[in-house]
């Protein structure tokens, strides 16, 4: 088997296409958001008087979750295809931030905790496959420029959730309007 191997010129004429930039951006954005909450949660139990034993465990859970998300979101690629697996997970997640709002007991607030690591990491493979599925002979430069779109939402999420902590210290949640932390 033979690979064609494209110039660097090559591969960003793959890389600017409106379509593929979009999936680029919408990681990006979706990894900064979920940080900059995740960044947040922390301070705003420990304002809500959660024990640290509790806020340990939903951190556990949120980890052990998070494992099994991207499997999850395999599942649904390969049964629905990328597209609609992208918009479902979207849609789920929005619904579980949303519960947040309401997450008034630590039976809830567990659920939501491990919702949000499940559904968080499963969002990442849809949107791989539909960069392979679109980008055809320039996947290789759309999944790496996507790993690090990625790794770039989550490093800028913990930027942005650590200026917001910063400069607002009555832990106000700006994202969801949440007014009791």
């Amino acid at each position: 088997m033979e690979v064609e191997r494209l110039s660097f010129k090559h591969d960003m004429k793959g890389l600017f296409r409106t379509d593929l930039m979009v999936a680029h951006c919408y990681s990006f954005l979706f990894f900064t958001g979920r940080n900059v909450f995740y960044i947040y949660f922390s301070p705003c139990l420990i304002h809500e008087k959660v024990s640290a034993t509790v806020i340990s465990l939903l951190f556990i859970v949120f980890g052990v979750s998070r494992t099994f998300g991207s499997g999850l979101g395999g599942l649904m690629t390969e049964k629905w295809g990328s597209r609609q697996a992208s918009v479902i997970l979207s849609i789920v997640y929005t619904v579980v931030m949303a519960g947040f709002l309401v997450s008034s007991s630590v039976g809830w607030l567990l659920v939501n905790t491990a919702l949000l690591g499940l559904v968080g990491w499963s969002i990442n493979v849809p949107m791989q496959s539909c960069l392979i599925e679109r980008s055809g002979k320039y996947a290789s430069i759309n999944q790496t420029v996507s790993t690090s779109s990625v790794q770039l939402g989550i490093s800028f999420g913990a930027l942005l959730g650590g200026m917001i902590l910063s400069a607002y210290t009555s832990y106000t949640l700006l994202i969801s309007g949440r007014s009791s932390c």
